[in-house]
């Protein structure tokens, strides 16, 4: 996850002049507001079709997987990239963050309609590092595959959702 900077953290050239001041939200952008409602669809900038795409890729390795601890843990890496890919669009950064968040609770809190997927998402979490460290056996095949129809159906959903908002723009 990538770490969006604010307004009044930007680098500069170190000048005296230069120091970062907090910023006035009055002359922010209007999506930089800390006031302002998170849209309800998605704007796609150009980016996203191509993490999206990644995120089509990695489920489809998920899908051919060979053992289930596989496809589980590449079902997860696909939910991963969906949510990045909803984040691209959506986030903002948060004012006051400090340190690394988990992307689950990031989007649950940037695409509120996401939140159900977030939380399940993020219960499986734990599991998908004890996997990642070996306990290959505490994933059944169902369970796998579950993950697998779940992060398709949520990809979609993501993807319906872009494509209308692309959709939108076009006819504006």
């Amino acid at each position: 996850m990538r770490r969006v900077e604010r307004p009044d953290e930007s680098s500069s050239s170190g000048g005296e002049g230069d120091r970062a001041r907090p910023a006035d939200p009055a002359r922010l952008p209007a999506r930089a507001r800390p006031d302002r409602e998170p849209p309800r669809t998605l704007a796609a900038p150009r980016v996203t079709t191509r993490e999206l795409a990644s995120a089509s890729a990695a489920l489809t390795e998920a899908e051919f997987a060979e053992t289930a601890s596989q496809r589980f843990l590449s079902a997860h890496l696909a939910a991963l990239r969906v949510a990045a890919v909803v984040l691209a669009c959506r986030a903002t950064g948060r004012v006051g963050a400090a340190g690394p968040r988990d992307v689950w609770q990031v989007l649950a809190e940037a695409a509120p309609e996401y939140a159900e997927w977030a939380g399940f998402f993020a219960s499986s979490s734990a599991k998908r590092e004890a996997v990642r460290a070996g306990a290959v056996a505490m994933v059944s095949a169902r369970e796998a595959d579950d993950l697998v129809r779940d992060v398709g159906i949520f990809r979609d959903l993501v993807a319906r959702r872009l494509s209308g908002a692309a959709a939108r723009s076009e006819v504006s």
